[in-house]
């Protein structure tokens, strides 16, 4: 029998890859569990006394509770620039660039917004399609897809003329198109900006172009570092074609694709996550996952703090624990609403709990059934509740802030209040590469349809199913619309920069420094009414 000191499961995981027992490994986790339910209600007494001095016991005295729209950071002196800004997190053993997950949701998240989402660093929930080989189809094009690699542009052949050119610049917005000839073979590319204004358009596309000779090419195997770095540095490299051995043109890289590119790595593969029901079938969808190269795990689920998620939860930790190839991959577990779930959910030892119930844009959960806690309070006590874990030596899960995400400012109160990441599903509905969208060829300024995984129409094509029971029939969500804002590369840059601009206010040049910032005193602002509506523009827009 082995007796250790451990600080998450993890350390669990590296000693166990030393031929320790699987036995020793449960044991050393159930030293790590509270013991007994009088033990949680405890901790959940001492909380709240801390969070709420005039919190009583025994007495039924509703809580003052805030929504992230119902408070503000106070600004700092600050010497942090927001480029200093360093937006990376981890969960578990996974490291993102950015901290921001997409909702498993049947509008949202397929396979073009999980590779949009890799290239940028985020991390992408494949929803738990009703057939797995579908889910399982999503993931394989993440995992296999080459950032910012544009497989299929739009060519010219030899013959063709500068009408043809205008044609696809005017369909498809292309303002540079590859030339190859009948064997596929590169010509050479033509930068229409060279070829705008010419009069004779019944002039060859070859008098125009730039030949093969004078263009900088590279070899399919290229690394991203490198396409990268050659895109961002070398003199008049605006775009990289890929040629093979025998000349045969076979995509391009662009450099305004590749500026703002972080792709995010796990195992050297791009990340991805799966979602994944309470279903006992699913503990086999789960293992395929991982064995494909899933990175993250959620358990899914619209209450969390009940025996199937926590059950659930607890089975695919111990798959990942006893599996030494799968090391690594991190389980979400969720949602909860209270700090009892929080601590039930950290038992199991998942990486991450999803809390917010009732909080997103198309849910209505709070408004049909009565439950729910405001995002700001409810971040704020499960990070006490870390916090103490944290300081017993206990698993203490990070916290992902999951509804009611809707704009970059509440990004950024939502990660002050303790948050480490943000799961959105409104905010990437406007995505270009949404579900909804790519169904519907929706471009920017284009309405997009959303739904809520409980809404009527999932309930009717069985979407919910999963989620909420085979027998749902009232609904607990909305359908709408959303406005397309395009490709998600083409704004999340902006996006960002008024996320790092948040952090810079306050002095954090990390997240890790946004949370110890987020526990000062005199750092957050409670908002009236009229505080509110100050904060929301006053003009008439177009």
């Amino acid at each position: 029998m082995i007796f250790i000191i451990v600080y998450g499961r993890f350390s669990l995981i590296k000693f166990w890859s030393l031929k320790t027992k699987t036995e020793d490994i449960i044991m050393i986790k159930k030293f790590l569990q509270f013991q007994s339910q009088e033990e949680r209600e405890w901790l959940l007494r001492k909380i709240m006394k801390d969070i709420y001095p005039n919190f009583q016991p025994g007495r039924c005295n509703p809580l003052p509770r805030y929504s992230l729209d119902e408070v503000a950071l106070t600004d700092r002196y600050s010497e942090v620039a927001p480029s200093d800004v360093d937006l990376s997190v981890s969960c578990g053993n996974i490291r993102l660039a950015a901290p921001l997950l997409t909702a498993p949701m049947d509008t949202l998240s397929g396979s073009e917004l999980g590779q949009a989402a890799f290239e940028l660093g985020m991390g992408c929930i494949i929803y738990r399609h009703k057939k797995a080989e579908v889910q399982f189809e999503w993931i394989k094009q993440i995992i296999n897809h080459s950032p910012c690699f544009v497989h299929q542009p739009k060519t010219l052949g030899s013959a063709d003329t500068l009408e043809d050119a205008a044609d696809i610049l005017q369909k498809y917005h292309y303002s540079t198109i590859p030339a190859v000839n009948a064997d596929k073979k590169l010509l050479g590319i033509l930068f229409t900006k060279n070829a705008a204004l010419k009069e004779n358009v019944s002039e060859p596309v070859t008098k125009w172009m730039t030949p093969l000779k004078d263009l900088i090419t590279i070899k399919p195997a290229e690394k991203f570092e490198i396409v990268r770095k050659r895109l961002l540095s070398e003199r008049g490299c605006s775009v990289l074609p890929v040629v093979d051995d025998n000349g045969v043109f076979c995509g391009m890289y662009f450099r305004k694709d590749c500026r703002p590119a972080k792709p995010a790595y796990h195992n050297g593969k791009p990340l991805v996550g799966m979602a994944v029901s309470v279903n006992p079938e699913d503990i086999k969808r789960a293992k395929k996952g991982l064995e494909l190269g899933v990175s993250l795990i959620v358990i899914d689920s619209s209450h969390g703090n009940c025996p199937p998620v926590i059950e659930q939860a607890d089975k695919i930790v111990k798959i990942i624990v006893t599996i030494a190839e799968l090391y690594g991959a991190a389980v979400i577990a969720g949602n909860v609403a209270s700090i009892d779930g929080y601590l039930r959910l950290a038992e199991v030892g998942v990486d991450a709990v999803k809390v917010g119930i009732g909080s997103g844009s198309i849910c209505t959960t709070s408004l049909v059934t009565g439950v729910g806690v405001p995002m700001f309070s409810l971040i704020r006590e499960c990070v006490c509740t870390r916090e103490y874990l944290i300081s017993e030596g206990k698993h203490a899960p990070i916290i992902i802030a999951d509804g009611g995400i809707n704009n970059t400012g509440q990004i950024v109160k939502a990660l002050a209040a303790g948050a480490h990441l943000c799961m959105a599903g409104k905010y990437f509905a406007a995505a270009q590469e949404s579900l909804a969208a790519v169904d519907s060829g929706a471009r920017a300024g284009d309405l997009v349809y959303y739904r809520g995984m409980a809404s009527r129409g999932a309930i009717r094509d069985r979407s919910a199913s999963f989620r909420y029971g085979t027998g749902k029939q009232a609904p607990e969500g909305v359908e709408g619309f959303v406005e397309c804002r395009g490709p998600l590369k083409s704004w999340w840059p902006q996006d960002e920069e008024l996320i790092c601009g948040g952090l810079s206010h306050v002095g954090a040049a990390t997240i890790e420094d946004l949370h110890k910032i987020g526990n000062e005193p005199y750092i957050w602002s409670l908002l009236s009414s009229a505080g509110q509506r100050q904060m929301e523009t006053r003009v008439l827009r177009e």
